[in-house]
C-alpha cells in the first residue's frame, strides 16, 4: 500500500467453513504513524514503533476504544499514553509518545507487516537497535468480534554476546472516557484478590466502564503511580488492590508500569512476554475476557498438540471398537491413529475455527475424515491440567498431553 492512500480492506476468509463479520484497517501516516482497526467491539490504533496510540485524520485520535468512538477512547490522548522500555548491559532502548524513539531505536525505520487471520488479524513490528544486537518484535492479535487484542513482545538477542541484565517494561494511561467526562481520574486497583491468576490492573469510570491491563508472565513489580519508565527498577512503586467484593482502592490520574527482570540472553536466544487489553462493562466480565484472551494465548504458544489415551469409535457391523489412541495437531490439521484389535485406523483433522471458554480452556471445531466420511467433532483442551478430550458422532478420545 502507498504511504499516501487511505483504503480499507475487507477481511480474507482463511478457513472455508469460518464465517467472519468485517474488520477493517487503514495505515495512517501522521503525526504518530501506524495502522487503525474497526471491529465489532473494539476500535485500536497500533503505532509503527509497537504501542497503541495514532492521530488517524479519519477517525481522529485512536488508541483503545470501547464502545467505538471518539468519545469513549480510553489511552490517554495528547501524549498517547502507552509505552515500553528495553534495557541490556548498560544500554536502553524504548518509545513514549511524548518522547518518541528514544536510546538505541531513536533513529531506527520498523518493520512493520499485517496478515489476515480466521479472528482478525495480526501485525508484526520489527525493530533492530542502532548497535544490531537487539531484535524486538511485538506481535498485534487484532480480533473482529472480541473484547480485546492480545500483544506479544519478542526480545531476542541477535549479536555475538550474551547481553547481560536484561529487564523490560510496559506502560499504559488508562484516561477513560477522558473527551466525555473531562478529567484524566480513573478508579485504579490490581485485582490480585479476586483474579490474583490474571496479573490484571483495572482502570474504571464510574463502575460503567471497565479497562484491564494484564500479563501471562507475573511481572516482578508494578506501579500504579508515575514512576520513570525509561530507568531501570522502581522507586516507590505504589501497590492497591481491588477487594473482594469490587470496589476499587484509589481514584486519581495514575498509569499501570509493569516490569520483568529477564536476565542474560545468550547469542540467539529469545524470551516472550504475553499482555492483553480488554474492556468490560462490568468487572466480572472483564475478569472473563481476560481469562479468555489467555486461553487464545496459552493455544498459541502450544503450536503443536500431541495426546495420547483411549479412544472409542462407533462401526455400524461391530459396534463400539476400543483402543489406544494418539492425537497429534500442528497448525489447523492433524490426525488420530487408534489401535484396536482389528488393527490400526487412522483419520484426518482439519480445524475450522477455535473458541475459548471463561476459564482459559481451549476448544477447536472441526471435522475427522475416514474414507471420504465427514464427522464433525469437538476438541476440548484443559490447558492447566493437560487433558484433552474429543468427541463427535460415533467416537470419542480422552487423553493427556505434555
Amino acid at each position: 500500500m502507498s504511504n499516501k492512500s487511505i483504503s480499507y480492506i475487507a477481511i480474507v476468509t482463511v478457513l472455508a467453513l469460518l464465517a467472519l463479520s468485517s474488520l477493517n484497517y487503514i495505515h495512517v501516516y501522521a503525526q504518530y504513524t501506524g495502522t487503525a482497526y474497526i471491529g465489532n467491539y473494539l476500535a485500536v490504533g497500533v503505532n509503527d514503533f509497537g504501542a497503541l496510540g495514532i492521530d488517524d485524520p479519519i477517525y481522529n485520535d485512536i488508541g483503545f476504544q470501547y464502545p467505538i468512538g471518539y468519545n469513549f477512547e480510553s489511552i490517554a490522548l495528547g501524549w498517547w499514553g502507552d509505552g515500553w522500555s528495553i534495557f541490556y548491559n548498560s544500554e536502553d532502548a524504548g518509545f513514549s509518545p511524548s518522547d518518541d524513539a528514544w536510546g538505541n531505536i531513536a533513529g531506527v525505520t520498523s518493520n512493520v507487516n499485517i496478515e489476515p487471520t480466521p479472528y482478525g488479524y495480526i501485525e508484526r513490528i520489527t525493530l533492530i537497535t542502532i548497535d544490531g544486537v537487539l531484535n524486538i518484535t511485538f506481535i498485534y492479535h487484532i480480533f473482529t468480534s472480541e473484547k480485546f487484542i492480545v500483544v506479544e513482545t519478542i526480545i531476542t538477542n541477535i549479536g555475538p554476546t550474551t547481553l547481560t541484565n536484561v529487564e523490560h517494561k510496559r506502560i499504559v494511561d488508562w484516561d477513560v472516557w477522558k473527551p466525555t467526562i473531562g478529567t484524566y481520574s480513573n478508579y485504579w486497583g490490581m485485582d490480585d484478590i479476586r483474579r490474583p491468576d490474571l496479573n490484571l490492573v483495572v482502570a474504571s469510570y464510574n463502575y460503567e466502564v471497565f479497562m484491564g491491563f494484564a500479563s501471562l508472565e507475573t511481572p516482578y513489580n508494578y506501579d500504579l503511580d508515575w514512576s520513570d519508565y525509561d530507568d531501570r527498577g522502581f522507586i516507590g512503586a505504589l501497590h492497591g488492590s481491588i477487594s473482594a467484593d469490587g470496589a476499587f482502592p484509589y481514584y486519581f490520574d495514575g498509569v499501570a508500569i509493569y516490569g520483568w527482570m529477564l536476565g542474560d540472553l545468550s547469542p540467539g536466544e529469545s524470551i516472550s512476554i504475553h499482555l492483553v487489553y480488554a474492556a468490560g462493562d462490568s468487572l466480572e466480565e472483564l475478569e472473563n475476557i481476560v481469562s479468555k484472551a489467555f486461553g487464545f494465548i496459552k493455544s498459541s504458544i502450544l503450536m503443536e498438540i500431541l495426546s495420547y489415551g483411549r479412544a472409542h469409535i462407533y462401526d455400524p457391523l461391530s459396534g463400539w471398537i476400543r483402543g489406544v489412541g494418539e492425537l497429534e495437531i500442528y497448525g489447523v490439521s492433524g490426525s488420530l491413529t487408534i489401535n484396536s484389535r482389528y488393527g490400526p485406523l487412522s483419520f484426518d483433522m482439519e480445524i475450522d475455527r477455535i473458541g475459548y471458554d471463561n476459564s482459559g480452556n481451549v476448544i477447536f471445531y472441526g471435522v475427522l475424515r475416514l474414507d471420504g466420511y465427514t464427522n464433525l467433532v469437538t476438541l476440548f483442551i484443559d490447558i492447566d491440567r493437560g487433558r484433552v478430550v474429543l468427541g463427535g458422532q460415533g467416537i470419542i478420545f480422552i487423553g493427556t498431553y505434555r
